[in-house]
């Protein structure tokens, strides 16, 4: 975006005329001053910086704006506003936390976010003079992460793993001096609430090159305190087929998750866009389908360590996913995941091997298909992808990679079923819950869930087909 069209934008234009009106020094500063000069700025990232009249500032913005002012933090106001298109959208105002503009940015976190732009000049001259006091533009071009002050982690010690996240959104590299103090200081995050740290963990999960993120995370000390069950794992020697040490087999396979990701077409043509979508779902805040199965894949074998027995002279690890399942049940509560997210971590790991167990048979049947689908419940799509990941980073043999094309063929056939069935109830349902209902004469309870379901089951095995067989069903069911 160029100084031009930011100048247009209706919350810039707003603060600048309360900058005129009240004399008050207002500033764009943070995110919004980066993103506009690479290019990728847009008008819900605004954030002000004032000198003073705080309230007076916020209450005047919010009423021209017509807007709803929800206080954010200390000194610290976000404003959420419809646009002339009908969405939503926010700005943020924070009192400057230093008697001047520059006292202010050398407080934030890292210097690509240490810049400001002076409103008030923007408006009226077309130049915003750019406030850079610590280099943040050069930094910009050079593509670094680079702490504002030896002291930005002890501020607020979530912003180590912030380093991690603007590394991986911006495709930028950590300095020196900046990873080695997040080394120093990663204890400092224990003083951070669960929530913050479960958002920042899972963002960085969700960007592009997980694996990256996640050895940066372990180098520094994070993994140990998030996940102190991986500490062991680069010791845990595995059987044949495998051709790595648990920790390198769990870190490849996070890495074989995202090629998977990156190439869904190759996997599943029919199905693919449909996929996207589908891992972009945000299941609770801050968490999305595909940021919640990169995490299970890093920690899919967690029951390996705890089931290892020497048979003949070999090691084997019968039952590590049922145990694998509970352990990871454990950390996803842990670390503040909800309910749903939780169940689909602990299905997800349970049923990572059925998929090829299932491709071992020379001709799987129907009813076989229809099995793991129904085990798998609402995560179907992701023990397919994770079966597949977990096979790639398995072994490079050319027999093995032979069962991994049979394993992908039964992969690409599974996740298309899913999506049409899913389609076709969507569109077709047999009965809905107010049918249900309304012919049991009951209210809305538990029990209506329970009953649907089980009709979809009964549809996708076949014994089910019409309405009228639906709803002679549904008679057998009253009290």
């Amino acid at each position: 975006m160029n100084l031009h069209k930011l100048k247009d934008l209706p919350p810039v234009q707003i603060a600048c005329q309360l900058a005129r009106e009240t004399g008050v020094p207002i500033y764009l500063v943070g995110g919004a001053v980066r993103d506009t000069l690479t290019g990728v700025f847009f008008a819900g990232d605004c954030d002000f910086a004032v000198g003073g009249k705080f309230e007076e500032i916020v209450a005047a913005f919010t009423h021209r704006i017509k807007g709803h002012a929800i206080p954010w933090d200390f000194h610290q106001t976000r404003i959420v506003y419809r646009t002339a298109l009908g969405g939503f959208e926010s700005v943020d105002f924070a009192q400057c936390k230093a008697p001047d503009i520059d006292g202010d940015l050398r407080l934030r976190d890292f210097t690509i976010n240490a810049m400001a732009f002076d409103l008030r000049r923007l408006c009226e001259t077309g130049d915003p003079a750019l406030i850079d006091p610590l280099g943040g533009r050069q930094d910009l071009q050079n593509k670094i992460i680079r702490m504002c002050s030896s002291r930005s982690f002890d501020d607020d010690p979530l912003r180590m793993l912030r380093a991690v996240r603007f590394a991986r959104q911006f495709g930028y590299t950590i300095d020196f001096p900046t990873f080695s103090l997040c080394t120093e200081k990663h204890a400092l995050i224990t003083g951070v609430s669960t929530e913050r740290i479960k958002k920042e963990l899972f963002t960085i999960l969700h960007l592009p090159t997980p694996a990256v993120s996640l050895r940066q995370l372990m180098q520094m000390g994070f993994m140990g305190i998030f996940l102190p069950q991986i500490a062991g794992w680069p010791h845990v020697e595995q059987c044949a087929p495998h051709e790595h040490t648990l920790f390198e087999h769990s870190m490849l396979t996070v890495e074989k998750l995202t090629h998977i990701f990156d190439d869904l077409a190759a996997l599943c043509p029919a199905s693919a866009r449909s996929v996207h979508q589908y891992f972009d779902e945000v299941l609770e805040e801050g968490v999305t389908r595909r940021a919640l199965l990169v995490f299970t894949a890093l920690l899919h074998d967690s029951g390996k360590p705890g089931a290892a027995q020497e048979v003949g002279g070999k090691r084997h690890f019968h039952g590590h996913e049922q145990s694998g399942a509970i352990i990871n049940k454990a950390i996803a509560e842990r670390l503040g995941l909800g309910r749903r997210c939780r169940r689909a971590v602990e299905l997800a790991t349970a049923n990572h091997m059925r998929l090829l167990q299932l491709s071992l048979l020379e001709q799987p049947t129907p009813r076989a298909k229809v099995r793991l689908v129904r085990d798998c419940e609402d995560v179907v799509v992701e023990v397919v992808l994770l079966a597949i990941a977990d096979m790639m980073a398995t072994s490079s043999d050319p027999a093995y990679l032979l069962r991994l094309e049979s394993t992908r063929a039964l992969a690409a056939e599974l996740i298309k079923k899913f999506f049409e069935t899913t389609l076709e109830q969507g569109n077709q349902q047999l009965l809905t819950g107010s049918d249900i209902m309304s012919e049991l004469a009951i209210d809305s309870c538990p029990r209506v869930g329970q009953l649907l379901q089980e009709l979809h089951r009964a549809e996708r095995e076949g014994r089910i087909n019409t309405r009228d067989e639906a709803l002679a069903w549904l008679k057998t069911k009253k009290d």
